[in-house]
């Protein structure tokens, strides 16, 4: 059994014993509810911190909250048959995150023609919003390898210039 799971009962009879206490300390019946209310609409985020704060990957069913457009693919593990693990890089995050896809072959496929695509280029790979949760056959591949950006240009040279005489009529 994983971690996950471990974790998750304990914080699950934490939350279910601090119901039971503030159902039993409070008198009014009006602030039993809104104290039940408060504790049960905190489970799923008490679980989701727990679970981001762990060094194992974290399941991407847990990333619903997030949309992210892009992200660079740090590293790419396949486990055929149960799971598909990345780091990825995401803009507005300055560290890489490790996250845990349900193993597809057609999402595997994908990002093997990724990796090779970025190995041709020379440059790093990308995914298309990667927290999507419909991966059907439809959809395009969502790994990508951007073209190499532009050279500097080289100090003391003036970029070039468009110039149009009256008489070519453009």
């Amino acid at each position: 059994m994983m971690i996950f799971d471990n974790i998750f009962y304990l914080f699950s009879f934490i939350v279910l014993i601090s119901t039971l206490i503030s159902i039993k300390a409070t008198i009014l019946p009006v602030y039993r509810i809104i104290i039940t209310a408060l504790f049960i609409l905190m489970l799923p985020l008490g679980y989701q911190s727990i679970a981001s704060l762990m060094g194992s990957p974290k399941p991407v069913s847990l990333e619903w909250y997030r949309s992210a457009k892009e992200a660079e693919v740090i590293g790419v593990r396949l486990v055929e048959g149960k799971a598909i693990y990345m780091w990825l890089l995401l803009p507005e995050l300055q560290k890489p995150m490790n996250y845990k896809f349900p193993w597809s072959n057609d999402l595997a496929e994908q990002i093997t023609q990724g990796i090779r695509q970025a190995k041709e280029n020379k440059n790093k790979l990308m995914m298309k919003l990667p927290f999507e949760t419909s991966r059907d056959k439809k959809r395009k591949n969502p790994f990508y390898a951007p073209p190499q950006p532009r050279l500097p240009l080289k100090p003391g040279i003036k970029p070039p210039q468009e110039r149009n005489h009256p008489s070519w009529k453009i």
